[in-house]
């Protein structure tokens, strides 16, 4: 087997194994046979390709791979897949002062943003620690030693 190969069998696993972990599935309220003939539709081989010098996606380059996809689950968004999830992001680490309704994430952004999730624990699994592009936050073990809490 070459090394690509090898490669999208690996990102293929991560993504079945992220992609039907039993939360995301009830959020999406699928199965995890449904959420499979989804991901059958997803081209590990062409996403590895889409890799950067360094071997890490970027999620423009991801889209029009999966936009299909997102396009059976809802109507894209009128700013955009990305600008639509980015917004969300932020709403979520940094609330208004005030008191929003729940907000209901709709299934496609939440694929979307699951389906990162996934190439990014990959990007994990294979790529050396980079701190430009990844986050180590303290254990609560550690901000309890050192007396940062």
């Amino acid at each position: 087997m070459e090394k690509n190969e090898m490669a999208s069998e690996m990102l293929g696993e991560t993504i079945r194994r992220v992609m039907t972990e039993k939360v995301f599935l009830k959020q999406m309220d699928m199965t995890v046979w449904e959420m499979e003939k989804l991901l059958a539709e997803i081209p590990a081989d062409r996403l590895i390709a889409e890799t950067d010098g360094r071997g890490r996606f970027a999620a423009k380059k991801i889209l029009p791979h999966v936009k299909p996809l997102l396009a059976m689950l809802e109507t894209e968004p009128e700013e955009g897949w990305l600008r639509s999830c980015y917004d969300y992001v932020l709403r979520q680490m940094f609330p208004r002062r005030q008191a929003e309704a729940a907000e209901t994430v709709p299934r496609g952004k939440l694929f979307l943003m699951q389906l990162l999730e996934a190439l990014f624990a990959y990007e994990r699994q294979t790529l050396p620690f980079d701190p430009t592009v990844e986050m180590c936050f303290l254990s609560t073990e550690e901000i309890t030693r050192k007396g940062y809490n």
